[in-house]
């Protein structure tokens, strides 16, 4: 005769029972959210209330919430599972999103800080909140900020396996904010964080190099615009490239139900790219022009900031080792590839009579001094230039 199944194995079974159903019925809460937001609710509220500590399952609430405006009950179902769980990062970090977006920006912050401090009740740090700290501060100039960047190495060095499977993700996030805040100041943090990671994407050495260029603008300023505009503008665009290529892979691999508005981002991409590669060949064009007045530069740059070089060294080798006839032969085959363009009023550089009337590159001479991004904005308002009309 069989045992009789122990309390304990019919307790096992319920739950993984449960927890199957409540995997269909948030599939089905997910699809409902665009055809019937009111039933996709009730569902996650079914699921929520079978599972109260799923941390997947009350972001689905909030969000499906959010959806109908029904902030208020987002709000209330997120403070109720952070009453029961204040070591959840991530329901704390969405918490705060949605407060910057739809209360105000104190809130937000205040709100991070409480998170930071309730998870230090439970020995437990975060790296994505920590970050979030850094940005909100930052944003109102708080000279604090930096001490979040700081508490992000010092987690990292003691116990950064805990935090490898979304480091990546934050860091990049990070140098998505300060790339495009100009916070030259976090570079020596970011790179002791990305040093300290196992494994480094290409994207994101590619933004920590773009930081890094940014850091070098002043030095950059000291040469012709030629020079400075094509080093900024190929690490830029080798960012961008990166990305762009990457959501069209994505897009033609997860999604064909949308051909035509993928033949229009491809149409986008195509013209940008377009536009970006003239630009590029007309400032090589304008260096080839006037070899005597660019190679000292190039000299220079070589020599004293050897990884801005070595962004375009073939080209700035060609420079400053091929003879006068072998620069107008790279000359003209530029001149031939920006005639391709159909852009009308460089057509006429096709003719070699015309050559260098048309195209004799100044050196780049500011006008009045140069206001640096830190410092405060000539408008008035009391805030950084970067973050004024510098932005």
């Amino acid at each position: 005769m069989a045992d009789k199944p122990s309390d304990n194995n019919n307790n096992v079974g319920i739950t993984s029972k449960r927890a199957t159903e409540n995997e269909v019925k948030a599939q089905l809460a997910s699809k409902y959210e665009e055809t019937n937001p009111n039933k996709a609710v009730w569902l996650w509220e079914e699921i929520v209330a079978s599972e109260p500590d799923n941390t997947y399952y009350i972001l689905g609430l909030a969000h499906a919430c959010l959806k109908r405006n029904w902030f208020n009950k987002a709000e209330k179902h997120l403070l109720a599972h952070l009453e029961r769980n204040a070591w959840d990062d991530v329901v704390w970090e969405f918490l705060i999103e949605i407060y910057g977006v739809m209360v105000n920006d104190e809130t937000a912050i205040n709100t991070c800080l409480h998170a930071l401090e309730a998870m230090k009740l439970y020995d437990k740090e975060s790296i994505r909140l920590y970050a979030k700290a850094y940005t909100l501060l930052d944003l109102y100039d708080d000279s604090s900020a930096i001490e979040y960047l700081e508490a992000i190495v010092n987690a990292l060095s003691i116990n950064g396996e805990l935090y490898l499977i979304y480091a990546e993700s934050v860091i990049d996030d990070l140098l998505y904010y300060t790339i495009f805040q100009s916070c030259v100041e976090a570079l020596p943090y970011l790179k002791e964080i990305v040093e300290m990671m196992p494994n480094v994407s290409d994207k994101t050495r590619l933004m920590l190099f773009q930081l890094e260029i940014l850091e070098k603008s002043d030095v950059l300023d000291d040469y012709p615009i030629s020079i400075s505009e094509l080093i900024t503008m190929i690490v830029d665009n080798s960012v961008a490239a990166y990305f762009d290529n990457n959501e069209i892979e994505f897009l033609d691999d997860h999604d064909h139900d949308h051909d035509h508005d993928h033949d229009h981002d491809h149409d986008l991409f195509d013209d940008a790219n377009e536009m970006d590669e003239l630009n590029l060949v007309s400032m090589e064009c304008s260096i080839l022009n006037d070899l005597d007045g660019y190679r000292p530069f190039l000299l220079r740059l070589k020599k004293e900031e050897p990884e801005l070089f070595e962004v375009h060294k073939d080209f700035f080798n060609d420079v400053l080792l091929c003879s006068s006839e072998r620069a107008f032969e790279l000359f003209q085959s530029r001149v031939k590839k920006m005639a391709e363009f159909d852009y009308e009023p460089i057509l006429r550089l096709a003719d070699d009579s015309e050559v260098k009337k048309e195209v004799q590159q100044k050196t780049y001479v500011r006008e009045g001094p140069k206001i640096g991004r830190n410092d405060p904005c000539p408008c008035g308002s009391g805030k950084k230039y970067k973050k004024c009309h510098g932005a």
